[in-house]
């Protein structure tokens, strides 16, 4: 099923394996207005996909004893698939992104957890043998209050598995586990580091962080850091839709980056692909200003429509910017 752009207020449930996909996670929202879960799922398998939406302004559910969980997502025995979405401003006691309960192992792939707030688990929180599985995701600015996993707090046996993904500028420790839960991490960078196989702890180098622009700078370390196995077979590009499997250099290294945005030298105005930043690019700009051309429409958000000042101003930032 596709959703048109647009806000909606709503709360979503999901109980059928639909593929309900969005027009882009910058153009369709879905907002709670303050009350509940936005979406909540139960006794749902990995049919059951979501993908290209902003899930946002949601409270949680109340589970009894005042516990309330799952601000932007509520998952009790799920296990559907989230991609491509933007999960904001959510709040909750426990997991104020998402929480997965009882058995809950949901795939997320290419998805930015950006400024939600929970007592534990300020992004994610898993309980009681849920395991997600986490490919390409960005967690920025979320906040546990109880110092206790920002990022992912789990408990009561559960694994989660992340790979390929970004930890950083959260509030509170960005993994905690418990009573029996184990965290496995491979190719990510954890602020304050994590054991694993190619993980990194140090600044991936945003784009602009006061901005909320969480791309990659030419020289973050995350860039050609992840593992392309751990890609799953159908996802081809990233949260803005370019390629997934890009090159930083001019050579043939094309493994994938870590984090929901993969770095693209067009994104940063080499419209020519010649690893230079100059006169050429900006002629191809000029040539397509005030049209909706999508190869020179760079400015974040991508594809607004309209090649213009915003844009002009990403080709000065990185003007004579060679790569290697």
């Amino acid at each position: 099923m596709s959703v048109a752009e647009g806000t909606y207020y709503e709360n979503l449930t999901v109980n059928k394996p639909i593929e309900l996909r969005g027009d882009g996670a910058y153009r369709t929202f879905i907002d709670a207005g303050g009350s509940g879960s936005v979406i909540s799922s139960a006794g749902i398998g990995p049919d059951a996909w979501i993908d290209g939406f902003t899930i946002t302004n949601g409270a949680g559910q109340d589970l009894g004893g005042g516990i309330i969980a799952g601000g932007g997502l509520f998952l009790n025995d799920s296990d559907l698939t989230l991609s491509n979405c933007i999960i904001t401003g959510n709040t909750a006691a426990y997991g104020g992104g998402m929480d997965n309960e009882n058995m809950s192992s949901p795939t997320l792939v290419n998805c930015l957890f950006m400024g939600n707030t929970a007592t534990y688990g300020g992004a994610i929180d898993n309980f009681s043998f849920s395991s997600p599985v986490i490919i390409n995701c960005t967690f920025v600015d979320n906040t546990a209050t109880s110092g206790n996993g920002s990022a992912l707090y789990s408990e009561k046996n559960s694994l989660p598995v992340v790979t390929n993904s970004i930890f950083w500028g959260n509030t509170g420790s960005p993994i905690h586990d418990l009573d029996g839960s184990t965290t496995t991490v491979g190719y990510s960078t954890i602020q304050g580091g994590w054991p694993g196989s190619a993980n990194l702890d140090s600044d991936p180098q945003f784009l602009d962080v006061s901005g909320q622009n969480f791309r990659l700078h030419p020289d973050s370390a995350c860039i050609d850091a992840g593992t392309n196995p751990a890609v799953p077979i159908h996802v081809d590009t990233d949260l803005d839709g370019n390629p997934r499997f890009a090159a930083r250099h001019c050579d043939s290294n094309f493994d994938v980056d870590m984090g929901c945005f993969e770095f693209s030298r067009l994104r940063i105005g080499d419209f020519n692909d010649d690893c230079k930043i100059n006169l050429a690019d900006f002629s191809i700009l000029s040539a397509n200003w005030a049209t909706a051309d999508s190869l020179t429409d760079i400015a974040p958000p991508y594809r607004d429509g309209s090649v213009d000042l915003a844009d002009l101003s990403v080709l000065v930032e990185y003007w004579l910017f060679e790569f290697e």
